[in-house]
């Protein structure tokens, strides 16, 4: 039941996707304030604690693991999930556009022309 009402929720049947909302539900059960349906594209955002999205966006990342070597995925993390003096934000989060699957192709094109 939740997994269909996810798949409704974000428009996907992505197993990622909804692996991640159901733990973020199943820990914060009655605290779904945390969630923010933004307006201008429609997507949820999560806004629960820095440590958790953290871990969201490694999960994200992993996905990508068969397409890309470790270290790459490793140091596009390390970079993307830089936290802000604040302690509110991580550094991708910050971005006006986001998909995570264009700026890691784009990373690790730009290190391999590189030669790192």
């Amino acid at each position: 039941m939740m997994e269909e009402l996810l798949a409704i929720l974000t428009g996907k049947n992505d197993p990622q996707l909804t692996s991640n909302l159901l733990l973020i539900l199943k820990n914060h059960y009655g605290v779904l304030r945390k969630f923010k349906l933004t307006p201008k594209n429609y997507k949820l955002k999560y806004l629960g604690p820095v440590k958790e999205r953290e871990l969201i966006f490694w999960n994200e990342v992993k996905g990508f693991d068969g397409k890309y070597p470790q270290e790459d995925l490793l140091k596009f993390f390390g970079y993307w999930s830089e936290i802000t003096h604040d302690c509110k934000k991580m550094k991708w989060e910050k971005e006006k556009t986001w998909e995570t699957g264009k700026r890691l192709a784009y990373w690790c094109s730009k290190n391999k022309q590189n030669g790192y």
